[in-house]
C-alpha cells in the first residue's frame, strides 16, 4: 500500500459512514502491517491520533502524534515544516484535554518553526494562528483570540482559496460573536461558513459543529422546536460518525439547557444524566 492507496482507503471509510470501531479498526490494523516504519506509517500514525481525539481518545491521541514527532525527527530533523505541523496537532489534543499550558507552549513552538521555515504566507501557518486564537478565547483572552483569527483570516484571504480553512475561521469567529451576544453577526458569520462548508466535494467534520452553534443561536431567538430538531440530528450525526464524544456530552448539555429554559424539566434530567454519565467515563479513560 502507497501513502496515496491509504488516504483513498480512508477516505472511502469516512465516505461511506463507517462505524467509528469498524474504522479503529482498520486503522489499526494498516499500523500494525506497516511496522517497518515509511511514509504509510507515519501517515496512519498521524490519522490514528487525529481519529483517537476525535472519539475523545485524548491519551492514546497524544501517544500516537508523539510517536509521529519521533519518526520524523530522523528524517527531517525537529526544524521542519513536518515536524511543526505534528508538533501543531499535539498542541490541538492538549487543548481538548483542558491542558491550555501545554497546549499554549506546543502551538507558540509550532509557529516559531512555521516562521524559522519561512511558512507565514502558508494556510497551515494560517492554521496555527486560528488555533491560538480558540486557546485565548477558551482562557478568558477574547480580545487576543480574535485578533489572531482575523490574521488567520488575513492570510488565507490572500492566498486565496483554502475554502475549508475559510469557513472554519468563519465558524470560530461566529462562535466568538455568540459568546459575546451578538446573535446577528453570530449567525451571519455561520451561515456563510455553512455556505462554504456544503459546496465543498466532502463533508468537513466542523459542519456538526456549526450546526450545534446554528441550534443554539435559534433557541436563543426563541425558535425552541427548530433548535430541538436541529440538536437532535447533531446527537445522531456525531454519534454515527465519531461515536459518544466530547462534542456528544455537549450537545446534551445544550439540549437540557433548552428544556430547562422551556419547562421540559424531566426531559432535561434524561440528557444531563447521560452526560455526566459519558464524561466521567471519559475522565477515567484518559
Amino acid at each position: 500500500m502507497t501513502k496515496d492507496q491509504f488516504y483513498e482507503e480512508l477516505d472511502s471509510r469516512f465516505d461511506a459512514r463507517q462505524h467509528p470501531e469498524e474504522i479503529m479498526r482498520w486503522l489499526k490494523d494498516v499500523y500494525e502491517q506497516s511496522q517497518g516504519g515509511g511514509d504509510v506509517h507515519i501517515a496512519c500514525t498521524s490519522e490514528l491520533a487525529a481519529f483517537c481525539r476525535s472519539i475523545s481518545e485524548y491519551q492514546d491521541s497524544v501517544k500516537y502524534y508523539e510517536e509521529v514527532l519521533e519518526a520524523l525527527r530522523p528524517t527531517f530533523g525537529e526544524s521542519s515544516f513536518e515536524y511543526a505541523v505534528t508538533v501543531n496537532n499535539l498542541a490541538g489534543t492538549y487543548r481538548q484535554m483542558g491542558k491550555m499550558q501545554r497546549s499554549e507552549k506546543l502551538f507558540l513552538k509550532a509557529k516559531k518553526l512555521f516562521e524559522n521555515c519561512n511558512g507565514e504566507k502558508h494556510f497551515l501557518y494560517a492554521s496555527v494562528l486560528n488555533n491560538l486564537g480558540l486557546l485565548c478565547m477558551d482562557t478568558q483572552r477574547e480580545e487576543e483570540g480574535l485578533e489572531l483569527m482575523e490574521q488567520s483570516m488575513a492570510i488565507l484571504d490572500e492566498l486565496g482559496g483554502h475554502e475549508e480553512d475559510v469557513a472554519t475561521g468563519l465558524l470560530n469567529q461566529a462562535y466568538y460573536y455568540a459568546g459575546k451576544a451578538q446573535d446577528e453577526k453570530a449567525m451571519s458569520l455561520l451561515m456563510k461558513s455553512i455556505r462554504l462548508f456544503t459546496s465543498l466535494a466532502y463533508e468537513n467534520p466542523h459542519v456538526i459543529s456549526a450546526k450545534m452553534l446554528y441550534g443554539q443561536l435559534l433557541s436563543r431567538s426563541g425558535n425552541e422546536k427548530e433548535a430541538t430538531e436541529c440538536l437532535l440530528l447533531v446527537l445522531e450525526e456525531i454519534r454515527a460518525v465519531f461515536g459518544k464524544n466530547k462534542d456528544y456530552c455537549t450537545t446534551l448539555q445544550i439540549l437540557a439547557r433548552i428544556c430547562r429554559k422551556y419547562g421540559r424539566i424531566e426531559e432535561a434530567q434524561g440528557y444531563e444524566d447521560e452526560a455526566y454519565h459519558l464524561l466521567d467515563q471519559m475522565q477515567e479513560s484518559n
